[in-house]
This record gives C-alpha cells, structure tokens and sequence, in this order.
C-alpha cells in the first residue's frame, strides 16, 4: 500500500508538471503567417501578361524560404504539445482502468473519465493541426523544387478565383503554370488553401478542373 501510494503521488507530481507545461504551451500566440503584398506594377496587356518570363527568383524563393522556416518552427511547437498532450490522456487512461480494477462505483471514476475524453479531445486537435503543418510544408517544398525546372509561366488570372495579389503569391510559392494547379491532389488544395489564406476558395472556384481546361486549349 505504501508503495502504491507513492508511485500515486509520483504520478500526481508528473500529471502536475504536464498541465503546467500545456498551459504555458497554450498561453503562447499562435504564429500568424503573413505575407507582403508585392509592389505594384504597370498594367500590361494580355499580350505581355501571358509571356513566358520567369518571375525574379531572388524574391520568390525568400518569401518561400522564409515561409518554410515559419512553418517547420510552428511543427516543433506542435509535435512538442502533441507530445505533452499525449502523455496526459495516456495517464488519465492508466487512472480510468486502475478505478475500474477497483469497482464500478470506485470514487473518483466518473471525474478521471471526463478527464480521459477531455484529454483525448485535445490530443486528437493538436494531431489534426500538426498533420495540416506537415502538409503545407510538404506541398510547399515541392512545388518549390519542380519550379526550379520550369521554363515557362502561364498568366494563372486566368483562373476565376486569382487576381493579380493572388497570382503573384503563387509564383512566390513555385506555382507558375497551369499544369501544376491541374495536378493538385485533395490535401494540395488544402494545404495551398491554407498558405495562401483563402479557405475554400481554391475548391469552391474549382482552380484544379479550369487548370486542366486552361491547359488543354493551350495544348
């Protein structure tokens, strides 16, 4: 029993430390990602708008680099709540069975599984959030890759849904033709969603079907 009670306060202390580390974690600002709009330019014509001259790369791949650098940063914060908030259902899942070993009206029981589904609650958010992170960084990476191959840049305002700010920030982000924007899977539109802070729009203006139509009447 003495041994028992211990290792009970030993957990106590460590489930004490835990919640004073989430708190901190959530009193925290949320990173807010924002990006410049770009200087603008003398209007052109269709003509000189659809020319295949590649944007300045020096100031795309720092708006990138710099997003990169944001967003692996916010992934850290999160894998390490993710990691507190996990250890904290796991303990209040140790509580609920070491009660139910006891007997269903074992005092306390109803409190530790409130706790158990809060706790699993939270855990499963910050999994959803990492797991957003982890795509925008992902979607953002390659597209900057198969961008330093390209030759050729399509005038995406085309596109119903991207004006001209909007345009400009995909270059920045490596998206430079229509073909790129065909190819986009489900979780690309998302995580483009997501950089470009414009929920939904992608999908509801249907970016990825007027690429794809765009793309074949320019083939």
């Amino acid at each position: 029993r003495v041994a028992h009670q211990i290792e009970k306060e030993q957990a106590e202390q460590e489930l004490n430390r835990l919640r004073l580390e989430v708190e901190q974690l959530r009193q925290q600002p949320e990173p807010v990602f924002k990006l410049e709009a770009p200087t603008p330019k003398p209007k052109r014509s269709r003509t000189a708008a659809t020319a295949t001259k590649t944007p300045a790369k020096s100031k795309g791949t720092a708006d990138a680099t710099t997003k990169l650098s944001e967003l692996e940063n916010h992934l850290q914060e999160q894998q390490r709540l993710l990691a507190t908030l996990t250890s904290e259902r796991d303990h209040w899942q140790r509580e609920v069975n070491e009660l139910r070993d006891q007997g269903a009206d074992s005092p306390g029981l109803a409190q530790a599984s409130k706790s158990l589904t809060r706790s699993s609650e939270n855990a499963e958010k910050a999994q959803l959030s990492l797991t957003r992170t982890q795509r925008q960084i992902t979607a953002l990476t390659q597209a900057l890759e198969k961008s330093a191959s390209l030759s050729e840049v399509d005038d995406l305002t085309q596109i119903k849904g991207i004006k001209t700010v909007l345009r400009d920030q995909l270059y920045a982000y490596g998206i430079r033709t229509f073909r790129q924007i065909a190819e986009w899977s489900a979780e690309d539109v998302e995580a483009f969603s997501d950089l470009l802070a414009f929920k939904n729009r992608a999908q509801r203006d249907a970016w990825v079907q007027q690429a794809s139509e765009l793309l074949q009447k320019k083939a």
